[in-house]
């Protein structure tokens, strides 16, 4: 079954990006969101998602935030932060928080590509 991802940024610009980046890698059930309020709405609405990818700095809710709001009701729910400002957390807090992976920007579609079947083939 093809995983349903979810990208969460405040910049557009990324956002379209990774899209595309995504498509490339063959992923297809993409959805794109800037607003982390409609993000995470949408998670406690329902809306399947296998995997959450996560921008950290985002304005009015960072990134660990959201992946704490969302994982509440989604305990299951795979979640990878994005971030380029690695003094705002560290990889070993984003784990205690139960989020699967940690990528820095700018991201290296190569590594994001592993860290992807990483955590989607693991059990």
């Amino acid at each position: 079954m093809e995983p349903h991802i979810l990208v969460v940024d405040d910049d557009r610009y990324f956002l379209e990006i990774m899209k595309r980046r995504l498509k490339d890698l063959h992923f297809r059930q993409i959805h794109i969101e800037e607003d982390p309020f409609k993000a995470a709405a949408l998670i406690e609405a329902g809306k399947h998602v296998d995997l959450a990818l996560l921008d950290m700095t985002m304005p009015e809710m960072t990134g660990d935030v959201l992946a704490s709001r969302v994982m509440t009701l989604r305990p299951d729910l795979l979640v990878i932060l994005c971030t380029g400002y690695s003094e705002r957390i560290t990889e070993e807090a984003a784990a205690a928080l139960g989020i699967r992976g940690f990528v820095m920007k700018p991201v290296v579609i190569r590594e994001l590509a592993l860290l992807l079947r990483e955590i989607l083939d693991s059990p």
